[in-house]
């Protein structure tokens, strides 16, 4: 059955106000301020029954989850840990100095409880009125993806076989994120296929750069995100033609000392699907890399062998190849949208909002 607190002050308890603690500029105050979070108990009032035991206030539950990534608390359990400890949290739960702290279970029954679209209904709800109080402008977001540690020790991890960490997995009735990879080379092999955390079997084994924090392989998930220019509103939006990306272009694993002709030198003709390279000669598609979502281009065996350009061309004994990507057009606009100014300076305050989130 859905409960339902109701925040009151005590009669005798510490003679203590939590609303006189929390100071007026407190953050929190604004949230309050700004967001409704009773919307909630609407949303999930048919996951819940009409008998049996009074559960937490759906309001509460939405209050704790949100300051988990408030203060970026590590867990549930630690958020609990230090809830008695904050009065400025109390205040914002409506909660007294009294009043019991729930068990940090509370919040995985609640996920289990409501479900996926639940949640997604939710974020939507809360997105809606950060654009309904003026917070969101939509009219340019910032994008990014990022590997979060899972909750789970890297003693978790064991090492098998691909084939009995697949049976592991479908065991643990999990399905496996395959966030691992490097579309460049065609003989990779990702090596999460052999690792597997058994306290958090759904977190893939991943490692990121040493410059991101560390080069182990360890429970990790892909974290994306799109955040609003205004005021750094995670939001959630559907990206459609007609919008202008200022991305930077990556260089991938091509070195700069070769000096080469770039891509950009080969005239494409759609009409018959080849390249015409520098020197006048025909790049014809050669083979399709289902993986890399690409088509190579290549001339014809011992032409680039025999070119006047090719030490300005390539380096490659075989001769030249071009790859040209699903959707090849909108990369091609991409590229140059974000040549301009106004794209670096929206790079430089996407790594600002990013950072900050």
């Amino acid at each position: 059955m859905m409960g339902k607190h109701l925040p009151q002050k005590n009669l005798f308890s510490y003679c203590v106000d939590l609303d006189q603690r929390v100071r007026s500029k407190h953050p929190l105050r604004k949230v309050v301020q700004m967001v409704d979070f009773s919307f909630v108990r609407e949303e999930v009032k048919e996951r819940y029954g009409y008998n049996g035991n009074e559960g937490l206030d759906p309001e509460i539950l939405l209050k704790l989850m949100f300051l988990l990534f408030w203060d970026d608390i590590r867990s549930e359990r630690e958020l609990m840990q230090i809830l008695p400890e904050r009065l400025d949290y109390l205040w914002f739960l409506g909660y007294s100095l009294d009043d019991e702290i729930p068990n940090h279970s509370v919040l995985s029954k609640a996920r289990a409880r409501w479900g996926y679209e639940v949640f997604e209904s939710l974020f939507i709800r809360s997105v809606s009125q950060c654009v309904e109080a003026g917070l969101v402008e939509g009219s340019k977001i910032h994008m990014d993806g990022s590997l979060i540690n899972a909750d789970a020790s890297k003693d978790s991890v064991v090492k098998a076989s691909a084939e009995l960490i697949e049976q592991l997995r479908q065991a643990y009735g999990t399905v496996e994120a395959k966030l691992e990879g490097n579309l460049s080379d065609p003989h990779y092999q990702p090596v999460n296929h052999r690792l597997l955390s058994t306290t958090d079997p759904d977190a893939p084994c991943v490692s990121r750069k040493q410059s991101a924090g560390g080069g182990e392989s360890r429970p990790r998930y892909k974290n994306h995100r799109a955040v609003d220019d205004k005021h750094g509103v995670i939001t959630g939006t559907t990206t459609t033609r007609g919008i202008r990306t200022h991305m930077k272009v990556h260089a991938g694993n091509a070195r700069k000392d070769l000096k080469i002709f770039p891509k950009s030198d080969f005239d494409y003709k759609p009409e018959q699907d080849v390249y015409i390279c520098p020197a006048g000669e025909t790049l014809y598609p050669r083979r399709y890399d289902k993986r890399r979502k690409a088509t190579e281009y290549k001339v014809y065996k011992n032409v680039c062998a025999s070119c006047h350009l090719k030490d300005a061309c390539t380096k490659s004994k075989t001769g030249r190849t071009i790859m040209r990507h699903l959707g090849q057009e909108l990369i091609d606009e991409a590229i140059e949208q974000s040549k301009s100014k106004e794209a670096w300076l929206d790079r430089i305050r996407r790594r600002y909002l990013m950072q900050n989130w």
